[in-house]
């Protein structure tokens, strides 16, 4: 290696360099995520380089609220409480912060009860899951903020403000022998949410190229008026439910031999936490 002393640190990021606020529960912990640095090159270029949590120095205003450690992992301690974690790189305050309101004790997702033989699990501590799950593999542009958080030892998913998000895994579930889906869903946003679950079939070829030659299915099945504020909800749907179009042309009634995506829609950012994602 050679240091040449012509490229210049222009900041580095945490959390894409965005500014994020959730809403914490007391015991819970939270990962700081997608860090890295922006370089101005010799020649001019800008470039962004991915980097690990240890390069960072993390900061809590508040660690009577949470704390965390030197490696960005955020332990909720308080009951109640704003705080707000912050990072720098060589002294060099990092772009983007995660704002914490601290909102009390929390309440886990029941534990499911069906025999394990029985069940394509997607997401859940209590069955084995599909590998390579991915809460976010992709997401629409007006989505706040895709993490996972842990409460006394029981991890669940935190989606704020969504407009679309898709949680996808490695290659495809057959769950043509299941008739029904399992999420459970807490609404932590407004009371007149809307969210719409969507199931989307890759095709024979097990490839997501779309609903043209690849023979790729899609549906979806409005769960609005079964929602709850501040409680879980267990939502069950028949798979031969899954009836209305999608944004992405899919037709209704998918498929269910090659499924490659879950899919949560919402036309006014819905703000929920979801666990316990199963084919039953």
């Amino acid at each position: 290696f050679e240091k040449l002393g012509n490229n210049s640190l222009l900041y580095p990021f945490i959390l894409d360099g965005q500014d994020v606020t959730i809403d914490g529960f007391l015991g819970a912990e939270q990962n700081i995520n997608n860090l890295g640095a922006v370089f101005n090159l010799s020649n001019g270029q800008n470039f962004s380089v991915t980097a690990a949590n240890g390069y960072f120095n993390f900061t809590s205003s508040d660690p009577s609220v949470a704390t965390v450690n030197e490696l960005g992992i955020v332990n909720i301690v308080g009951n109640t409480g704003t705080t707000i974690i912050t990072a720098t790189l060589n002294d060099d305050l990092s772009q983007g912060s995660l704002t914490i309101n601290a909102a009390g004790t929390f309440e886990n997702a029941p534990n499911p009860t069906l025999d394990p033989a029985n069940v394509i699990s997607i997401y859940s501590d209590t069955y084995s899951t599909i590998a390579g799950f991915n809460p976010g593999i992709f997401a629409g542009p007006n989505t706040g903020n895709i993490s996972t958080q842990t409460n006394a030892g029981n991890q669940h998913i935190n989606y704020q403000s969504i407009d679309y998000i898709g949680m996808g895994w490695n290659g495809t579930v057959n769950a043509s022998s299941k008739t029904m889906i399992h999420l459970h869903v807490k609404l932590i946003g407004s009371a007149s949410t809307n969210l719409i679950v969507e199931l989307i079939d890759f095709g024979p070829d097990g490839t997501d190229n779309g609903f043209g030659a690849g023979g790729g299915t899609a549906g979806g099945n409005n769960i609005s008026n079964l929602l709850i504020q501040d409680q879980w909800v267990s939502v069950n749907i028949p798979l031969n439910q899954f009836n209305l179009p999608t944004g992405g042309g899919g037709g209704g009634n998918p498929n269910k031999t090659n499924l490659g995506y879950i899919v949560l829609v919402s036309s006014n950012g819905a703000s929920v936490l979801v666990d316990n994602i199963y084919f039953y």
